[in-house]
């Protein structure tokens, strides 16, 4: 796909994230896990979130997923736009990837995106920024379109990268389609694809971007293991004699053996439990009804015709039904 990408004389094409100049800090292959996060050892991804500064309870915020053993640290930026940023050690460089959101209703500045580029490395600033411009394929411009463009332009720093397709369809048959969801990076030495999926019940499609870069991960986690108390115990007064100590030379002696004793009955105690079984992907028949659905969906939405979207409900309750049954 060609990516259509906003650019003005002398402006770098490779860019990404948000702000912070902290540096990498070892204590990040450990992050304290998120408010709320995920526990279960099933779940393959940390979730970061950050609620919405909207007075619409109905926008629920913006949100990064992390997958687990990517060396990472969260950071905090404060701006009027809805907002969740992690730093993430990418190759020998630390990028800040941001997720973004502004609602209509709020107003961008200039010192909105000042504090989302304030990084020293690599950017990936992606969302919704409802920011209309024709330099990225929008139909028409809007203010904070203008503000974004205005802005690239005097920092001289990141892209504006969109796709070359409208990302939001709207259910509204008078609205026509545009381009809202967008990437502001700066990724020197990175190549890096933007793809426009028609996947999911939503009048958004969702934007994938790949990069040749690849972020640092710690080591493969241990197997989890138990141990069976009542058998350590049982073994261990086997092993514990009564000892006639006299000087404290025979007290440290007999603490060391103490000590190696307990190790070594904790180790013949224990055993690795069992894992939680992966869910299954449903079979081929199961996607394929799921791919009719998207595609029905996504020709209802640029025709309109009511008669597609008679078939794509029906499609919709039909899918339900096989994996309801499929479950």
């Amino acid at each position: 796909m060609e990516l259509q990408r906003y650019r003005k004389p002398n402006i770098r094409t490779d860019s990404i994230c948000k702000n912070s100049q902290r540096k990498y800090n070892p204590a990040w292959r450990n992050p304290p896990p998120p408010q709320n996060s995920a526990q279960n050892p099933k779940f393959s991804y940390l979730p970061y979130r950050s609620p919405t500064t909207a007075k619409n309870t109905s926008k629920r915020g913006t949100a990064v997923l992390i997958r687990r053993g990517i060396v990472h640290q969260s950071v905090n930026i404060q701006t009027e736009l809805d907002s969740t940023s992690v730093n993430i050690k990418l190759e020998n460089n630390i990028a800040q990837v941001t997720a973004v959101y502004k609602s209509p209703g709020v107003t961008v500045k200039p010192t909105d995106f000042d504090a989302l580029t304030n990084h020293d490395g690599p950017l990936i600033i992606g969302g919704d920024l409802n920011a209309k411009h024709t330099d990225w394929q929008c139909p028409q411009r809007n203010k904070s379109g203008k503000t974004l463009a205005q802005h690239a332009e005097r920092v001289n720093r990141y892209s504006v990268v969109a796709s070359d397709s409208p990302t939001h369809y709207p259910y509204i048959a008078a609205h026509r389609p545009d381009i809202l969801d967008i990437f502001l990076l700066d990724l020197p030495n990175t190549h890096y694809l933007l793809t426009n999926h028609c996947e999911l019940s939503s009048d958004y499609n969702p934007q994938m971007l790949n990069l040749s870069s690849r972020p640092s991960m710690c080591g493969p986690p241990s197997a989890r293991k138990r141990i069976n108390w009542r058998k350590f115990q049982t073994d261990l007064t086997l092993q514990i004699k009564n000892i006639r100590i006299t000087t404290i030379d025979d007290i440290n002696k007999n603490i060391d053996q103490l000590t190696k004793v307990i190790q070594s009955e904790i180790k013949n105690c224990s055993y690795e439990s069992r894992t939680l079984d992966q869910p299954k992907s449903p079979p081929d028949d199961i996607l394929l009804e799921i791919d009719t659905k998207r595609l029905l969906r996504k020709h209802w939405q640029r025709t309109r015709d009511p008669r597609v979207k008679t078939l794509y409900n029906a499609q919709v309750s039909h899918v339900k039904d096989i994996l309801t049954r499929h479950r």
